[in-house]
């Protein structure tokens, strides 16, 4: 088996487990119009995770020649999902590729940078009290967001809405640690929570007055936003990652 099988195959059944959108991942749905005008949407997160992952992933490690076979409760529909997720940009690509390589030039290797740049692991009290710390920096009541700190989501954080309250949701681990925890607060409250609360405001509030207006979806601008607010304070704010993201 070749170094690049084993890559793909390490990173097919890890990623099940530990995907980044960006750091973070917010829920993300597509929306569907079927034949007796219903329109059924899928959540894109909950849709990719497999049923069967854990014991796929036992018996990968088992055997790295072992190809896991997932099963999934409420699948996306193959062309759907090609239609949505086939066209990635690759076009500052070539510059997060040069900034990568000054990174590993100045560390010494992408480990050493990220041990130099990620802090100290956190526990689960920890968390909570920077979390809690930083609401209240914001002048957000700590009570108005739940907190869901899992070892068992699929994106390393994410934003969303439980029975019409926000919900921010952890994933402890092994990259639970101090600056990045710092990053993704200000990527996910700082940034998109706190415009989803000025946008209550606005006369372009809802998807029909969006229209009204001829304005576009807010998402790309705004995760261009918050990636570049969640590294821009780090001591070592290097932009590979954020490169990747961007679409022209």
């Amino acid at each position: 088996m070749t170094m690049l099988v084993l890559f793909h195959r390490i990173r097919h059944i890890f990623c099940i487990c530990s995907c980044q959108c960006g750091s973070s991942d917010r829920v993300q749905q597509i929306q569907v119009k079927q034949e007796d005008t219903r329109v059924r949407t899928y959540r894109v997160i909950s849709a990719i995770q497999p049923v069967n992952h854990i014991d796929q992933k036992q018996l990968f490690l088992m055997s790295l020649n072992f190809d896991p076979v997932f099963k999934y409760d409420r699948p996306i529909p193959f062309q759907l999902y090609k239609q949505q997720f086939s066209n990635p940009s690759d076009i500052y690509l070539h510059l997060a590729i040069k900034i990568i390589n000054v990174v590993i030039r100045k560390h010494g290797s992408y480990e050493k940078y990220q041990g130099i740049s990620m802090g100290q692991q956190l526990s689960r009290n920890r968390v909570k009290k920077i979390v809690k710390s930083y609401l209240q920096r914001e002048g957000i009541d700590p009570n108005e967001i739940d907190l869901n700190l899992s070892e068992n989501l699929i994106s390393r954080a994410s934003m969303s809405y439980s029975y019409g309250r926000p919900l921010l949701s952890i994933k402890m681990g092994h990259g639970t640690k101090e600056n990045w925890l710092h990053g993704m607060l200000r990527h996910e409250i700082g940034t998109h929570y706190m415009r989803s609360l000025n946008n209550r405001w606005q006369p372009w509030s809802t998807n029909m007055s969006r229209a009204d207006y001829q304005m576009k979806p807010c998402n790309p601008t705004e995760e261009g936003l918050a990636a570049l607010h969640s590294i821009l304070t780090n001591q070592h704010p290097h932009l590979f990652q954020v490169y990747c993201k961007l679409q022209p």
